[in-house]
């Protein structure tokens, strides 16, 4: 049995993402940055503060833009909204309505990558 990471909540893997494109909203979009990924949710930097506790559409793509991986739509419900120094604001989401084929097709995609990270500086 494996012994959990000291001050480490999480009970899924992470990805760090270093691409991946993201709108948050339905009829306001709002562009979003992602910055990591896992099967519970995701964090996310974007330009304006939404505050904790609302609830989101999501679009998302994974993978190389011309043909990505994966594709999904949820709802998802913001868990931390923290501004940063440069003027941007990082969120934790949390999916809400993933189908158990979304998830595991997530799941599939995150372990396929090397950069797999477990940091504590965010929450999903």
């Amino acid at each position: 049995m494996t012994q959990p990471i000291v001050g480490e909540r999480r009970k899924t893997r992470r990805l760090t993402l270093q691409s991946g494109q993201a709108v948050i909203g339905s009829a306001d979009q709002t562009p979003c940055q992602m910055v990591d990924i896992s099967v519970a949710g995701a964090a996310v930097l974007v330009a304006a503060k939404i505050p904790e506790m609302s609830l989101v559409g999501l679009d998302l793509s994974l993978g190389p833009e011309t043909e990505p991986t994966i594709k999904l739509q949820c709802q998802a419900a913001v868990v931390r909204s923290e501004p940063r120094p440069d003027g941007k604001f990082l969120l934790g989401l949390f999916f809400l309505d993933l189908s158990d084929e979304t998830k595991a097709a997530l799941d599939r995609f995150i372990k396929s990558h090397d950069s797999v990270t477990r940091d504590s500086t965010h929450d999903d």
